[in-house]
């Protein structure tokens, strides 16, 4: 029982010293400016970095084209946001998978795993596009928003 009570303490110890440290460091001015700032140090890059993405102008910047242009180069998750949208009942993941899955046998493309469907899923209910209750997958309001407006660029293409 002394051990687990030498070991509480030490790491104890550890833990207080290290918190100690970081205050007066950040007292004395030696800590990097916003470090303490969690979600500006995550996203912050370094100036040397290439990045692949191409330089912002104002063309660029408007987000409402710049979702519609992912959903016209990803085919699986406007093809998932298709069906989800359009589905008048929330479906299951498996239910979710075999829809897409001949969605993209008709088109002439092959079949892709239960897994990558999710993968897809999480992104979109990471934009509040999709949501999931008691296991059941539906499109958000935003979603339907998505597809509407995908629809209307795809009319006014095909009108051109």
């Amino acid at each position: 029982m002394k051990d687990y009570h030498l070991e509480l303490a030490a790491i104890t110890f550890f833990v207080w010293t290290y918190a100690a440290l970081a205050w007066a460091m950040r007292r004395s001015g030696l800590a990097r400016p916003g470090a303490t700032k969690l979600s500006t140090t995550i996203i912050r890059h370094g100036p040397d970095q290439q990045f692949a993405t191409p330089i912002p102008t104002p063309e660029r910047e408007n987000i409402a084209d710049n979702l519609l242009k992912f959903f016209e180069l990803s085919s699986v998750s406007r093809s998932i946001l298709r069906i989800l949208a359009g589905s008048e009942e929330t479906l299951s993941h498996s239910d979710l998978t075999n829809r897409v899955n001949a969605s993209l046998v008709r088109m002439g493309r092959r079949s892709i795993s239960e897994h990558d469907i999710r993968a897809r899923v999480m992104n979109l209910m990471g934009a509040s596009l999709a949501q999931m209750r008691d296991g059941q997958l539906s499109a958000t309001a935003a979603g339907r928003e998505v597809v509407s407006r995908l629809m209307a660029c795809q009319a006014a293409a095909l009108r051109s």
